[in-house]
């Protein structure tokens, strides 16, 4: 199984999290320069612009989730976090 890409959260220095992704691609198509999948991902991983696309959506709803943990006074932004988020969470049905 190849490595799967995953979030990390910084809120403060000692309060950070990783955040699973589901998405699993080879090392060496992660261009750590961009942060992003490079466009010579084999077909076989899955479409690198689509993917980006997705992990870009993955990163709204993140910030999205600690923008709501705010907006509703979570005293630990980072543990809802890591309760709400998941790769196939519909941040359209959780705004207030």
């Amino acid at each position: 199984m190849e490595p799967m890409l995953s979030i990390l959260h910084c809120y403060l220095p000692d309060k950070r999290t990783l955040l699973n992704t589901e998405i699993y691609i080879p090392g060496r198509y992660w261009d750590k320069k961009l942060c992003r999948i490079s466009k010579e991902l084999p077909a076989a991983f899955g479409n690198a612009k689509t993917l980006n696309e997705k992990l870009g959506y993955l990163k709204h709803n993140v910030e999205e989730i600690i923008y709501q943990a705010k907006k509703r006074n979570i005293d630990d932004p980072i543990n809802f976090l890591n309760e709400t988020f998941h790769p196939n969470f519909d941040i359209a049905s959780f705004k207030v």
